[in-house]
Formats: structure tokens, sequence, C-alpha cells
């Protein structure tokens, strides 16, 4: 019989070993900072990375009731039941999900990981080489049809005769639609990320506890039923937003200064200043190297970049803006970065 895994990481371990004091995944340990503690537990320690950033079975939705799944399954007929197909959460599924606490953290959790040692995304960046992040040949031509019908309609505009609108619909058409699309592999590893982490979580269980206060009949329904598998929905859907809908591009930030990023259980941020415009998504993967998605509906960066900061103040301030974003775990690969936030709670 397979065994359980009661360990449920919403912080993948290989993205954290490189914090820690020899990089490995079994041995290496790191600095983690507790805003709230429990049991035995330190403000400050260095730990293993198996004894930080998870909660026994995260990811548990089982022991839901033939009601829950009736009313997921009115819920999925809105919100495009086919995408969480992809991820194997279909009815099909749900029977096993229902009796085995590590379904998500076995079945999704772990072959969204797969993605990372298939393409090695972290690698690349760690390099500072962002050259895979490219919209598919499949999407450029999508995206210059879809300019290109929008002027004819909106502005009476024609950038490409009719001859070439032609021949642009036959090549998208005739392309592989099936080839690997790494700008959406990359997305998705990022998305899933970003809606893993505690406090998307608790946001999310604070909001339906809300909802079912304005449907007293429905005051019996399990939350992390609800959430764990809404989460997955939107992570998918927020991937394929930013590929297919908005324009994005990398921008990495080499850390040249004496201060080292620190990253932390909700390691993706949100800087402040984005708007419906403009977003821009921050994200530590080392000590040294640091990755902000730009997406915008409006306009693009031409390509990626690479750019230096030499300003330690400015590393602190990212430092500061993770820090507060985090749900309650921060990580560094040097204790007294981390003590500097002891008296900010």
């Amino acid at each position: 019989m397979a065994t359980t895994i009661k360990k449920q990481h919403y912080v993948w371990r290989k993205y954290l070993a490189s914090w820690t004091n020899n990089g490995s995944l079994d041995t290496g340990k790191i600095f983690v900072y507790r805003k709230k503690t429990r049991g035995t537990q330190q403000t400050i320690e260095q730990r293993e990375l198996m004894k930080i950033g998870f909660e026994n079975y995260f990811y548990d939705i089982s022991g839901f009731t033939e009601r829950d799944l009736s009313i997921y399954e009115q819920f999925l007929a809105y919100i495009q039941k086919d995408q969480l197909i992809q991820f194997g959460v279909n009815m099909e599924a749900m029977e096993l999900a229902n009796v085995q606490k590590d379904f998500i953290e076995k079945e999704i959790m772990c072959s969204a990981e797969d993605i990372d040692n298939s393409y090695h995304f972290l690698d690349l960046l760690k390099s500072k080489n962002p050259s895979f992040y490219q919209d598919s040949t499949a999407q450029v031509l999508i995206n210059t049809l879809r300019d290109e019908i929008v002027n004819r309609i909106l502005f009476q505009e024609q950038v490409l005769s009719d001859q070439e609108l032609i021949q642009k619909m036959a090549e998208c058409m005739e392309d592989d639609m099936d080839g690997i699309d790494l700008k959406y592999e990359f997305n998705l590893f990022f998305c899933l990320q970003y809606f893993r982490s505690p406090k998307i979580h608790s946001n999310l269980s604070k909001s339906f506890e809300g909802f079912k206060k304005l449907y007293p009949n429905l005051s019996d329904l399990k939350a992390n039923f609800f959430v764990k598998l809404i989460t997955l929905y939107y992570a998918q859907k927020m991937a394929l937003n930013i590929t297919q809908n908005v324009k994005s591009k990398l921008v990495i930030c080499e850390n040249r200064t004496v201060l080292p990023f620190i990253t932390g259980d909700t390691p993706i941020v949100v800087k402040p200043g984005s708007s419906a415009q403009l977003t821009v998504l921050y994200y530590p993967i080392s000590p040294e190297i640091s990755v902000n998605m730009v997406i915008s509906n409006v306009f693009a960066l031409k390509e990626n970049k690479v750019v230096p900061i030499d300003d330690v103040s400015m590393v602190k301030s990212l430092n500061d803006m993770l820090y507060k974003n985090c749900f309650n775990e921060v990580y560094a690969n040097d204790d007294k970065i981390l003590s500097e936030y002891v008296d900010t709670q």
C-alpha cells in the first residue's frame, strides 16, 4: 500500500534549497523567522527543509459529502469545467480524493513541481537566462490575427493585405498547436506557487465563511473542500490569461549588494502600485536573484531583461515588502537579517 504524505508543503523544497547552508534538499538547513510560534518553536531558528513550509494534510479534501460535490458540480458549470479536468480534478477522481488525504499533494502539486524538473526554469533564471519566456509561434500568429481584425473593425485600419491575412490564417491552422508552450508552462508553475500559499488559502477561507453567512442553508459546507479546488482553478485560469490575453515579460534582478534577498511562505508578491493596466509580481528565487513578472494589457516591454541592483536600500525595501506579505514564516540564509524583524510585529 502506498505511503500517505502527511507533511504537505506549500513552498517547494527545491525552491528553498537556494537559501540553505549547503543547497541540499535532504540535509540543507535554512533560517526561519515565525511571526507566531507553536509549541516548542523558536521565533528564529535554523531548521531542515522538511520541517518548514508545510502543514499536515494542507491539501486534504477528503470526507466531503454528496451535497458538497453536488454544489461544486454546479459551481463548475460556471467556471469552465474542462479547465479543471486538465489537472485531473474530474468527477471520476473525486471518489479517490474523498478517501485519499494526499490526493492533491500527489496527483497535482507533485506533477506541477515536475514542470520545473522537466524544463529547469529556476536554474535558467538563476543563470540569468530568461530566453525561454517567449510567445509560442501559435500565440504570435493568434495575436497578429486578433490585432488585425480589431484594427479593421474598430479603426478601419489595415496593416496586412488581404493576401497576407489569408496567409497568416493558413499558418495558424497549420501550426502544431500541440507543441510545448514554455511560456505557458512557466506561467502555470508560477501561478501554482502564488495560489498555494497559506495566505491565499486563509483569505479565501474567510471569504467563503462570509459567503455562507448569506445563505443559512449552506452553513454546514466544508470550506476546505471548496477553497482547495478553487485555488487550483484560478491558478490555471491566471496562467492561461497571462499567456493568451495580456502581454508579459520577465525582468531578472541581480543582487550585487551585501544584503541577500529573503523569501517566505508567500514568496510571490504583487508590488504596490500595480493596477488592472499594469501588474508586477515579485518572486525572489535565491539570495542573489529575483524575478519580476511584468504584466500589462496596454503596453509591453520589448524583451525580457536582466538588471543589476547595487543599492542596498532597494534590496531592503524588497525584503520588507516580502516580509509584510508573508502569512507566518520568513526564510533567509542569514539569521541576522531575520533578527531585524523581531520587534516589528
